[in-house]
């Protein structure tokens, strides 16, 4: 989700990173979507309305005839335009929040303000964090060597790890931007200055 919902990476950014108890309590809120996304929203929700009040003449007519399959299908379409809207609308109201307290590290999942996962763990004193590159596919423009072509290389993402005492893994975040991830590591580091 990182890619979506992007992390703060400076101590600047107070509405979204509190730091408590002398930099040993950090915690870090992702920011919502932009602004332009309410008008893919928008976009969207019209262009289901439109659907929808195509098909309501002959859900209804299906409905009414009584019969068990028509009213299960009925009832499924319904409950389609419902789970779609429901999943668009929920989309601006999520956020990610990452709460480091000495060496537990707590990563959690936000939807409408209600907590709806959590993963907590010991974070390795030694080495708690690395950021790797991930490359999903084949980059064929660079393989062409072809500069005109030098747009349209696939250049993957990155994601930020923390690591526990065992050595288990949690994914904190992605990004497209190196420098992001290693500002957030440092974030959740108390490495970042004051200036």
């Amino acid at each position: 989700m990182g890619l979506l919902y992007t992390m703060p990476i400076s101590k600047e950014e107070t509405d979204f990173v509190t730091i408590g108890d002398k930099g040993l309590d950090i915690t870090v809120k992702s920011y919502g979507l932009p602004a332009i996304f309410w008008a893919y929203k928008l976009g969207i929700v019209g262009v289901m309305m439109m659907l929808f009040l195509a098909i309501k003449s002959p859900l209804e007519t299906l409905f009414s005839n009584g019969e068990i399959i028509d009213i299960i299908l009925v009832v499924s379409v319904y409950a389609v335009f419902i789970v779609c809207f429901l999943t668009l609308f929920s989309m601006f109201f999520y956020y990610k929040k990452i709460h480091r307290k000495n060496q537990m590290l707590t990563v959690s999942h936000h939807l409408f303000g209600i907590k709806i996962k959590q993963n907590s763990f010991q974070l390795n004193s030694e080495n708690p964090f690395s950021v790797d590159h991930y490359l999903t596919s084949p980059n064929m423009a660079r393989i062409g060597k072809n500069h005109q072509m030098s747009g349209f290389e696939n250049k993957g993402y990155f994601e930020l790890f923390a690591y526990d005492q065992s050595g288990t893994t949690l994914v904190i975040d992605r990004s497209n931007r190196k420098s992001d991830l290693h500002s957030l590591c440092q974030l959740l580091s108390g490495l970042l200055s004051d200036a």
